[in-house]
């Protein structure tokens, strides 16, 4: 029997989607979703509110983004944060010593003209860490409606 509820096909279109979308490359992920924000706006934010980008990070909890650090090379950080959006910055910021985020801007001066497929490979692999840390329950998501993503 097939189901004509629209809205829970739908529903399931997008759950799908998020599946996907988890195994495919940050470029790809990108890709898809400035296209649906651009042709279907509304199943873009249903979407993304199921799957974890990058810019997420600048909702994860203190804990989680210091453990995330300790896992994280300075210079593949400073890579990934070219360009990146400025809470996503911050929040890095401030779960590192002032000495760090000192070594940190050194760092992202000497890779400032860094080809966008680097930028993306360290962001991919910084989210990647991310997503294992949020799978053990060790990093926390929570966006700003207060909603608890991962």
């Amino acid at each position: 029997m097939v189901n004509t509820n629209t809205n829970e096909i739908q529903i399931n279109g997008l759950q799908k989607l998020a599946d996907i979308l988890a195994y495919c490359d940050m470029q790809t992920t990108e890709n898809i979703m400035h296209g649906l924000r651009k042709e279907l706006p509304q199943a873009a934010a249903k979407l993304s509110q199921s799957i974890v980008m990058f810019d997420d990070l600048a909702n994860a909890d203190e804990y989680g983004m210091k453990v995330l650090l300790k896992a994280v090379d300075l210079s593949e950080l400073a890579t990934a944060l070219i360009g990146a959006p400025d809470n996503v910055v911050v929040n890095f910021a401030q779960n590192m010593s002032k000495n760090t985020v000192d070594d940190l801007k050194q760092e992202a001066n000497f890779r400032k003209n860094s080809p966008r497929t680097a930028i993306l490979k360290a962001r991919e692999r910084i989210l990647s860490i991310a997503k294992e840390l949020i799978r053990v329950n060790k990093l926390y998501i929570t966006r700003p409606d207060d909603a608890v993503i991962y």
